[in-house]
């Protein structure tokens, strides 16, 4: 596991792509090195104004048809629901990230420049990683195009839900309002919305509120990929540092008690660093793979099932996020499975290396002493998981038993 230059520059692309856009709590210093945490201020008014009052706005819409829907006040298509649940995950899940960055940036930011500094402190004492490098980076090429195509289709996407008329005010309008306005002028001998003298206003007002839209996707298309990478290049940083504690245990843990003390100082400093963040990585840990996998068996849904029946720029869509959306699962999953699994090989390799030892029973106490990394999938202070080589193979089969439950269970023609 070595963090390659390529994925350094994917922090670097996502500075420099959105930076003419407005301040957000976690940016990145591209001079320092470091992640920089920015407070509540006057700076953060457009970011508070679009994330937590036009985001939510969104998200009420998209409940209020799954609401009117379920008691069978509204009579919506198959497809039309689909796409208010679909719209529903991804507002959610920005809304949950953005609320991590501005009320647990500063932990977050704290963790992040910790483990670089613990990383680039391992690098200059001397544990060389000596791992072939790869002919492709595969895992740096992802990233950057994980932040180029989002800021590249940020204003595109919300302009062509407008057009193509998939975004949750619309639906309101066409389902919600007729309903209101009907029980509103029932047993009224009142003139039809066409006949009103500020038809014209009103729909003013409906074109408003329909473009908000465009500015609460450019902060989607901006807040989803920059979490993706910013915990892909992390979770590959403790990697990296668990392997070069790895790489230099039998050597260091059979020379003096001073070495080996520095040693485990650095690994117990890695330790605290999960301690310290552990509510923030198992939101995290929660969050992401709890959206991976409803959005993946929605676009997996879409894209076997749908053909022909939608839009064709939606089929596409839906087509290509499928697929950033596995390729992400398969790429997280294994890595954060792999971060307690490591850790558990280093810890076996110090009890193997603890009969050549000269001071054996300082060694023992210090094994002893020291847990495990891990990551645990973690929701208001409730352990659910650890992520372990069985939490992959499950992940997967639910995501799998759940898409196939789904394309058994729908027809495609209820949703034209």
């Amino acid at each position: 596991m070595v963090v390659t230059p390529l994925m350094w520059a994917s922090w670097d692309r996502y500075k420099s792509l959105n930076q003419h856009l407005w301040l957000t709590p976690i940016e990145w210093n591209i001079a320092k090195r470091r992640l920089e945490y920015h407070p509540i201020s006057k700076m953060l008014i457009p970011y508070l104004t679009i994330s937590f009052f036009l985001l939510p706005f969104h998200i009420f819409c998209c409940l209020s048809l799954l609401f009117f829907q379920l008691y069978g006040s509204l009579r919506m298509s198959w497809l039309d629901v689909s796409r208010a649940g679909g719209m529903l995950a991804m507002a959610t899940t920005t809304l949950a990230y953005e609320s991590l960055y501005l009320f647990k940036g500063e932990n977050m930011v704290r963790m992040a420049n910790n483990i670089i500094t613990l990383d680039q402190s391992l690098c200059s004492y001397g544990e060389v990683l000596k791992t072939k490098p790869a002919k492709y980076d595969s895992l740096g090429i992802a990233l950057n195009a994980m932040i180029i195509l989002p800021s590249a289709s940020q204003y595109l996407i919300g302009i062509a839900g407008m057009y193509f008329k998939l975004d949750p005010v619309y639906l309101v309008q066409k389902y919600v309002s007729p309903l209101i306005l009907e029980a509103w002028n029932s047993g009224r001998d009142v003139a039809t919305l066409e006949n009103y003298q500020d038809f014209s206003l009103s729909e003013i007002c409906w074109l408003i509120a329909r473009s908000s839209q465009i500015i609460t996707t450019a902060q989607a298309c901006r807040a989803l990929p920059w979490m993706d990478v910013m915990t892909t290049l992390l979770v590959h940083l403790v990697l990296q540092c668990i392997e070069r504690l790895d790489s230099a245990s039998e050597r260091i843990l059979l020379q003096s008690q001073g070495r080996v003390e520095r040693y485990f100082g650095r690994y117990s400093a890695l330790k605290i660093i999960f301690l310290v963040s552990a509510v923030e990585t198992g939101a995290l840990v929660s969050i992401m793979m709890a959206m991976g996998m409803i959005l993946s068996i929605m676009c997996n849904f879409t894209s076997v099932k749908l053909y022909g029946t939608i839009p064709t720029m939606v089929y596409v869509s839906c087509t290509l996020v499928g697929v950033l959306i596995q390729v992400f699962v398969h790429v997280m999953v294994p890595m954060a499975v792999n971060v307690y699994e490591m850790g558990k090989g280093v810890a076996e390799k110090w009890k193997g290396l603890l009969g050549r030892s000269g001071n054996k029973k300082y060694l023992v106490r210090r094994v002893k002493s020291i847990k495990v990394l891990g990551l645990y999938a973690e929701l208001f202070g409730f352990k659910m998981f650890r992520c372990q080589k069985s939490t992959k193979r499950r992940y997967y089969y639910a995501i799998l038993e759940y898409t196939c439950t789904a394309l058994l269970s729908l027809d495609a023609s209820w949703f034209m």
